[in-house]
């Protein structure tokens, strides 16, 4: 595992932890990175796992920008059972992130540029089940892809095959 902290240190940069407080002091919640997930739209037999981590949150929290970039995509209301999503690419064209179960904050739109720090979004109301995830994939903006909150083992339709380039959010280095 340190080797694998290692090998992510040495490919990103110190990002902001998006929530107040630090990774260590937040609680996963629901789903660890690489946890099977239920299946999604694949053929039966066709299982999914996570891409990101699920964090304890409440909809007081702000969510800011781990990293200075631009906004690719934004999901409003598409997905209401799971509120918005939001995918910053790095300035470098080299990672993304993604913050999902969020609404996003203000005039925020696509093609934006947004500043490591800067609020993006407030932690949305998913009743019992309110909680915030991060993904962060090592890999240039793609749509369709960098969005994803799992992916199935194999190939699947459109879906490529997990891990695709996505990262362990523990394994990064926070400032």
């Amino acid at each position: 595992m340190s080797g694998d902290k290692e090998l992510t240190a040495q490919f990103l940069p110190v990002l902001k932890f998006p929530l107040s407080g630090t990774l260590a002091a937040r609680k996963l919640s629901h789903f660890y990175f690489n946890d099977t997930w239920t299946p999604g739209q694949c053929p039966s037999g066709t299982y999914e796992k996570h891409v990101g981590v699920d964090l304890q949150a409440t909809t007081t929290d702000e969510v800011h920008a781990a990293h200075t970039g631009i906004v690719r995509e934004i999901f409003t209301g598409q997905h209401s059972e799971w509120a918005d999503a939001i995918v910053i690419e790095d300035d470098n064209n080299q990672f993304t992130t993604v913050y999902w179960h969020v609404i996003k904050y203000g005039n925020l739109g696509v093609g934006d540029h947004v500043t490591k720090d800067q609020q993006i979004a407030t932690v949305a109301d998913l009743g019992d089940n309110t909680h915030f995830h991060l993904g962060i994939r090592m890999a240039p903006f793609l749509s369709g892809t960098s969005d994803k909150g799992a992916l199935p083992v194999n190939n699947c339709d459109s879906k490529p095959a997990y891990p695709e380039h996505f990262v362990n959010p523990e394994l990064v280095t926070y400032e």
